[in-house]
C-alpha cells in the first residue's frame, strides 16, 4: 500500500524501464500516457510537464515527429501553467519553431495542445541542450 499519488510516479518509472529493456515506441507511449494522466489527475503539474518532455524526446528518437512536437507543446503549456518561467524560456530558445504558434504572453490552452500541427517527417527543432542534459534510461532505470 502506499499513498494514492504514488502510482503515476510508479508508471512513470515503469515507462523508462520499458525502454530500457527494449520495448517500442507504442508501448513506452501507452505507460507514458498513463503517467501523464496519473499525474494530471493528482495535479503534479511539473512532473506532468516532465513526462511529456521525456515522450517528446522518445517519440523523436524513434522518427515519429508529430507526436514529438505534439509533446512538447503539451510540456511548454505545462510548465507555463506551473509557473517555471526558466523552463518556460528555456523552451521557447530550444525549440523556436516548434513552439511559434504559441502566444508567450497568454495563457496556453491544454485543449489546444491535443492537436498538433507538426508536419510528417519532420524533426522536433531543437538546440544541443537537451542531448546534453538529458538523463540516460539506464540511469534512471539504475535507481528503480
Amino acid at each position: 500500500r502506499g499513498a494514492m499519488n504514488m502510482p503515476p510516479c510508479l508508471w512513470l518509472l515503469q515507462s523508462q524501464m520499458a525502454l530500457a529493456q527494449g520495448a517500442g515506441f507504442h508501448e513506452a507511449k501507452i505507460l507514458f500516457d498513463k503517467a501523464i494522466a496519473g499525474l494530471h489527475r493528482c495535479a503534479f503539474r511539473h512532473l506532468e510537464a516532465l513526462s511529456c518532455e521525456l515522450l517528446a524526446e522518445v517519440a523523436d528518437e524513434y522518427g515519429e515527429h508529430e507526436w514529438a512536437t505534439h509533446y512538447v507543446q503539451k510540456a511548454y503549456g505545462l510548465y507555463k501553467e506551473w509557473g517555471a518561467e526558466a523552463k518556460v524560456r528555456q523552451m521557447r530558445e530550444a525549440f523556436p519553431s516548434d513552439l511559434h504558434h504559441v502566444d508567450a504572453s497568454s495563457a496556453f490552452s491544454l485543449k489546444s495542445s491535443r492537436s498538433f500541427d507538426g508536419l510528417p517527417g519532420r524533426r522536433l527543432r531543437r538546440t544541443s541542450w537537451w542531448s546534453e542534459a538529458k538523463l540516460s534510461v539506464t540511469d534512471i532505470a539504475s535507481v528503480a
